[in-house]
C-alpha cells in the first residue's frame, strides 16, 4: 500500500466529538462532561467543560491526559488541515 494512501471506509469524526469522546472514557460521569467549539477559518478551538470533581481525571497526574488528548486532537486536526487548541474548563466557571 502506498504511503499516504488510505482506503476509509468512515469519514473523520468532528473534532470536538472526537475530544469528547475520549475524555467520557476517562470521567468517572461521562454524561456531565459537554463541549463547545468556535471553528475560525484554520483554527478550531474546543473547550471540554466538566464538573469541579472530574477536573483533575481529564487533566491526569501532570497533565498527561489532556496532554494526550491534546496530541490526538493534533493528529487528527492535520487530517483535516486544521489548527486545534483543546481547553479543559471547569462547569459555571468561565475565564476572565
Amino acid at each position: 500500500m502506498r504511503r499516504g494512501f488510505t482506503n476509509r471506509s468512515q469519514p473523520l469524526p468532528n473534532l470536538d466529538e472526537f475530544c469528547l469522546s475520549i475524555a467520557r472514557c476517562i470521567v468517572g460521569d461521562p454524561e456531565a462532561l459537554k463541549v463547545a467549539s468556535v471553528e475560525g477559518s484554520q483554527l478550531s478551538v474546543v473547550e471540554l467543560d466538566a464538573p469541579p470533581e472530574e477536573v483533575g481525571r481529564v487533566v491526569g497526574r501532570d497533565g498527561r491526559n489532556i496532554a494526550a488528548i491534546r496530541t490526538l486532537a493534533e493528529a487528527l486536526a492535520m487530517r483535516l488541515n486544521r489548527r486545534v487548541m483543546v481547553d479543559v474548563q471547569a462547569q459555571g466557571r468561565r475565564p476572565a
